[in-house]
């Protein structure tokens, strides 16, 4: 069963099947054959490096000649502060800040945090404490744009600005129509957000997925 795929520049694939693969023009490399439990794949700029993660993985491997080696413990490898419940989502920006996201103790609330290369923390998005609005009680997936953090927060859309300003949460049926939920989120382009939309046929049990994208305004420099 392949776990995750990950796409990089000029087609080239990445996913994890008993191992790590490289789909390149046809050839499928394979890396670490039976050696990491990890899920997902988070490629640094460049992709000459990638983050392993999932299953309390958090390991940094170098990419050469499309094959993945030297793969070693990271900073939030194992459970490692701030997430003791567990990390599950990572996205790495251009500029090299990786955005972890996880529950801060077991059974938790989540939490977005961006650490700079050396693993220090940058800024936290989220409050721990179940009982504040900004808590992410159900982190489905997130995405990180020029100006703006969005998660998927169970039936919702959260919104901080980068800065950690909290902007507030928008229905997901409201926003989408037609009953339809969040499923994935994407960063297309700056500050546009692209958003899977699914709604499960009661009948014919199947899903139905539309395609959205959402425009963010430049925010306003005070």
């Amino acid at each position: 069963m392949i776990l995750s795929v990950t796409l990089g520049v000029d087609g080239v694939v990445y996913y994890i099947r008993n191992g790590v693969h490289t789909l390149k023009n046809g050839n499928d490399i394979v890396s670490y054959e039976g050696k990491t439990t990890a899920t997902k794949i988070a490629l640094t700029p460049g992709e000459h490096q990638a983050y392993l993660y999932g299953n309390d993985n958090f390991t940094k491997s170098d990419i050469k000649d499309d094959a993945f080696e030297n793969n070693t413990p990271s900073f939030l490898h194992n459970r490692r502060a701030p997430f003791k419940g567990g990390l599950t989502l990572v996205q790495i920006t251009n500029d090299g800040t990786i955005y972890g996201g996880g529950r801060v103790v077991p059974n938790g609330t989540n939490i977005v945090v961006g650490f700079n290369k050396n693993g220090g923390v940058v800024k936290t998005y989220g409050q721990p404490t179940a009982t504040s609005k900004s808590s992410i009680t159900n982190l489905v997936d997130m995405a990180v744009l020029k100006d703006y953090v969005c998660v998927i927060d169970g039936f919702n859309l959260k919104v901080w600005q980068k800065n950690g300003t909290y902007l507030g949460a928008l229905n997901c049926s409201k926003l989408l129509g037609n009953n339809l939920n969040a499923g994935k989120l994407a960063t297309v382009k700056d500050n546009t957000l692209g958003i899977l939309g699914y709604l499960r046929n009661s009948e014919t049990k199947l899903v139905d997925i539309t395609l959205f994208n959402l425009v963010f305004p430049q925010p306003v420099k005070k």
